[in-house]
């Protein structure tokens, strides 16, 4: 009730700075509750596009195998899941080797990248963080690396924009 109610509001007053703030303080519950008031926001305002055409996405590089990502479009609008696997033992590792309180996982994921379906958007805004974010193009045609992607929040919920 009162801390969800903190965080849209906080969430409506200044998005970056909320995601900060969340992002420092990981582990933290408030992070996961708002992902979901975040997401079943964005269902509520878009529900066509999440009974639209779902696209398994691929990943390249060294921690390919270690996230899950999808997209949902209905030819108009197009929305991207990212949701890390396996890095939990990167984090204990990292607090280890030097503890802090800033999120050290962008880092981990240096060299792997998303590739995107050829006509998805190139300009994608982060609902749970507020980013933008921009396709490059590459060998694979065009990607988004996920280190920039994860950077802003640990995990991605993108809303196409242009």
């Amino acid at each position: 009730g009162k801390l969800l109610k903190e965080l849209k509001t906080a969430a409506k007053k200044d998005l970056p700075q909320l995601a900060r703030e969340l992002l420092a303080r990981w582990p933290d519950e408030r992070i996961k509750l708002h992902t979901i008031a975040r997401a079943l926001e964005f269902r509520r305002e878009h529900p066509q596009l999440l009974s639209g055409d779902y696209i398994p996405l691929a990943c390249h590089g060294p921690r390919e195998l270690q996230q899950t990502a999808f997209a949902r479009t209905d030819h108009r609008e197009w929305l991207i899941c990212v949701t890390p696997r396996r890095c939990w033992p990167a984090w204990q590792e990292s607090q280890d080797e030097a503890p802090q309180s800033s999120w050290p996982l962008a880092e981990w994921w240096r060299g792997t990248e998303l590739v995107m379906p050829a006509a998805a958007p190139r300009r994608w805004r982060h609902i749970l963080s507020g980013a933008e974010l921009e396709t490059q193009t590459g060998d694979a045609g065009p990607t988004l690396a996920l280190r920039t992607l994860l950077s802003s929040f640990p995990v991605a919920i993108l809303q196409g924009i242009s």
